[in-house]
């Protein structure tokens, strides 16, 4: 089955970012998993695109993702520095429960990975009583090394996953997915941080006027502030900047300009 993938992109600090709305991502979910392959996906928010930026091992990895959707106000803001305007804002927090009950009406087997112990597996009870008809085949803590992964992935290649959520933060997660996806036989992997902390009840989400207002990252800092000040606090202007430096980039001088 041959699918072709919206050609709307943007190039943020050496990432492809896809430009779709809601509708339009879901669709392409769906055609991923009818495909016979093992396909990627992942949410690119500015603590994502600061680390590709240091580290030319998970920009590579992300590359070879079939999309990587925009995630946050930050994202938004070094779009607009470009003329480049997202249609809405696709987290992978908001967009998995979507991508859940897609997955609950086509029938498709689901298999959660991350997390500390106990948390996917909680998050796959609270969900399915949500979600009528979703199927989650498989579960396991995201506290594995390389050994492990190869021992999961191994025991879960029959399992015939259309849907594999990997819950691990950035960058383990992406690169988790990159390495082992293909070896769990899994149709399509999200990789959706902190997710199933959400789902599971384990950390509280930020109230819905606090979404609404870009400002849950804000929440989330003040729930975590040692973990998350240096992601947020020092990692967002620094993004910015960079995003400042990728544009001037791209102008030609004005010492060309003259000569053109």
């Amino acid at each position: 089955m041959t699918v072709t993938l919206p050609p709307k992109k943007i190039q943020l600090l050496g990432v492809t970012v896809d430009a779709l709305d809601h509708s339009e991502a879901l669709r392409t979910v769906e055609k991923l998993v009818a495909r016979p392959t093992t396909d990627l996906i992942a949410f690119a928010n500015a603590h994502l695109l600061n680390t590709a930026w240091r580290n030319s091992a998970y920009q590579t990895a992300l590359a070879g993702h079939a999309l990587v959707l925009n995630d946050g106000i930050g994202v938004s803001m070094a779009a607009r520095m470009y003329g480049f305007e997202f249609p809405v804002n696709l987290n992978g927090t908001d967009f998995s429960p979507a991508v859940l009950a897609m997955a609950a009406e086509r029938g498709w087997r689901v298999a959660f990975i991350g997390s500390p112990p106990g948390v996917a597996e909680n998050a796959a009870r609270v969900l399915a009583g949500r979600i009528p008809g979703l199927n989650v085949v498989a579960t396991h803590h995201g506290f594995v090394d390389d050994a492990q992964s190869m021992t999961v992935a191994d025991g879960w290649a029959d399992a015939d996953i259309d849907l594999l959520l990997v819950g691990m933060g950035c960058p383990r997660q992406e690169l988790w997915a990159a390495r082992f996806s293909a070896r769990c036989g899994a149709s399509v992997t999200m990789s959706i941080g902190a997710f199933f902390d959400f789902a599971s009840g384990t950390v509280p989400r930020a109230p819905e006027l606090v979404r609404d207002l870009h400002l849950e990252w804000l929440y989330r800092l003040r729930q975590e502030p040692r973990r998350l000040f240096r992601r947020y606090v020092l990692g967002n202007p620094v993004f910015l900047y960079r995003a400042v430096l990728c544009r001037l980039r791209l102008q030609p001088s004005r010492h060309s300009a003259r000569r053109a």
